[in-house]
């Protein structure tokens, strides 16, 4: 199954990252320009592309 397009994706810089369990991390993100990151709400996910082709998100 492959995801739907995304036209609102950007960059962001991995600052950190926090093991909190063997198989859950937080990651602590930045804008690569220093600008703030977009707003959320808690609880809220966000689909990230691991892959350099854009075939692989995470969510």
């Amino acid at each position: 199954m492959s995801a739907a397009p995304v036209t609102d994706a950007f960059d962001v810089i991995v600052e950190a990252v926090e093991p909190l369990t063997s198989h859950v991390s937080a990651f602590r993100l930045r804008a690569p320009d220093g600008h703030a990151l977009p707003g959320f709400a808690a609880g809220a996910h966000i689909r990230v592309q691991v892959g350099e082709d854009g075939d692989d998100w995470r969510a």
